[in-house]
């Protein structure tokens, strides 16, 4: 699943997607700003998939340690039995 996050805030659409609930099992996250609508998809992605066995995380350079680290607490409260790698 491709997909480019621009707007402020994600909306979860009111049905999770089958290929999210019960096919996905790996995700790759490039270049993440921390923006609050990648957050918010990321938790999406982390709550609602039932076999998501690895999310992967790429944050840009620019991103301070302090940031990143706030971004990395908050996704660790959503990991439902999957590693998150954080970069």
């Amino acid at each position: 699943m491709r997909q480019t996050i621009e707007e402020d805030n994600w909306q979860d659409p009111q049905i999770v997607p089958e290929c999210i609930s019960s096919q996905l099992r790996t995700c790759l996250f490039r270049n993440c700003k921390g923006r609050e609508s990648e957050l918010q998809f990321a938790e999406y992605v982390m709550q609602n998939s039932k076999v998501l066995r690895t999310m992967t995380i790429h944050s840009v350079c620019s991103i301070d340690v302090n940031a990143k680290y706030q971004m990395l607490r908050r996704l660790s409260l959503c990991l439902r039995g999957c590693k998150l790698i954080f970069d």
